[in-house]
């Protein structure tokens, strides 16, 4: 692999997270570029740095990490989790966070090998599918939208709006052909360059709007759609007119 992995180490004993940096050492593709030990530096760490990666330790000071990810989840932010811990019994919580693995403690060295190559095929097999994705959007000119079952192939014409729900990965994409919404298995952070470039716009953390659907927006802050409505803050509908003026 000819990119770097960034990582991060969130570990509040200081010889565990030293024992594990000097376990990494070997690995040239996974460069660290932080560590913590209190829930509220990792967040910040996180949010900061975006790595592709983080080992995670299960329990903090006393406090649960996986309150790590639901909080950064809000940003957008959905890096790959190595759990580390000395606790069998958190093992069914790790895999509903659809952790790469969960390495038990005192750490081994080929259990180490075995999580790294899960994350290096799992990263190759994201960047295929990303590659597909994109030659396919540039020939058929639609927005390609996986969910959790099935593919969508969109006209970026019928996309009304895009939402994202507090402490979810995922979104929520509203379209005029759907009956219903397709729940996309990504966040809005992932589709934002691709849309913005299509002449989208997103007013809040929460939306992603196309312009061509906007009917009328409230000094309250409710934009009517054609088809539904949403609400963002009322503070941001200058800002938001203003785009639309240039649009």
């Amino acid at each position: 692999m000819d990119q770097k992995i960034t990582a991060v180490i969130i570990e509040d004993e200081a010889i565990e997270q030293q024992l594990l940096q000097k376990l990494l050492s070997p690995y040239n593709d996974i460069k660290i570029v932080g560590t913590a030990a209190k829930v509220e530096d990792a967040t910040n760490l996180i949010i900061n740095q975006k790595p592709n990666l983080v080992f995670l330790d299960v329990q903090l000071f006393g406090k649960q990490a996986f309150e790590i990810i639901e909080q950064i989840e809000e940003f957008d932010i959905t890096p790959y989790i190595i759990f580390t811990t000395a606790h069998k019994e958190y093992a069914i919580e790790a895999l509903r966070h659809e952790a790469v693995y969960f390495l038990l403690k005192p750490i081994d060295k080929e259990e180490l090998e075995c999580s790294i190559n899960r994350l290096r095929n799992k990263i190759a097999e994201t960047y295929n599918i990303q590659n597909l994705k994109k030659q396919l959007a540039s020939s058929f000119k639609k927005c390609i939208i996986s969910s959790f079952s099935r593919t969508y192939f969109v006209d970026y014409k019928d996309i009304i709006f895009l939402e994202t729900v507090k402490g979810q990965s995922c979104s929520y994409i509203h379209t005029s052909t759907q009956e219903k919404h397709i729940e996309a298995s990504k966040g809005l952070g992932e589709f934002e360059k691709e849309l913005l470039n299509q002449g989208f716009i997103r007013p809040s953390r929460f939306f992603i709007i196309n312009p061509l659907h906007i009917k009328a927006i409230h000094q309250s802050g409710k934009i009517e759609l054609s088809k539904g409505e949403i609400k963002i803050a009322s503070r941001k509908v200058k800002d938001l007119i203003t785009k639309l003026q240039d649009f």
